[in-house]
């Protein structure tokens, strides 16, 4: 869950950590709760990041599902902006209002 004003430098440390955690897992689905968190990253960052994502898709695994979390409009706006961006990869990326929705959706069969 990430908290307060998100930067693209806290998004990235916080991908980084989880990528270097003992627990994690390649092709490891995740959930990304947005909804305690003001998202204050540009439309060019989300770009850029989408672009870097798809570059290194192989350290996260090519198979996996990503859920998006956020109750507020705006903030569903960028995170759809972001699906959209990295909709060409094989991980499946989708936006959910609450974090139920979005753990169903990941417990479900591709």
């Amino acid at each position: 869950m990430f908290y307060d004003d998100i930067t693209i430098g806290k998004l990235q440390e916080a991908i980084n950590e989880l990528h270097t955690r003992q627990n994690y897992q390649k092709n490891m689905s995740l959930c990304y709760d947005f909804s305690a968190a003001i998202i204050n990253i540009s439309m060019k960052e989300i770009e850029q990041h989408a672009e870097r994502v798809m570059r290194f898709i192989d350290k996260g695994g090519d198979d996996h599902k990503l859920a998006l979390v956020s109750n507020e409009s705006l903030a569903c706006a960028l995170l759809n902006y972001y699906r959209l961006l990295t909709s060409k990869s094989s991980v499946d990326v989708e936006v959910f209002s609450t974090c139920r929705q979005a753990n169903i959706w990941l417990a479900s069969k591709y």
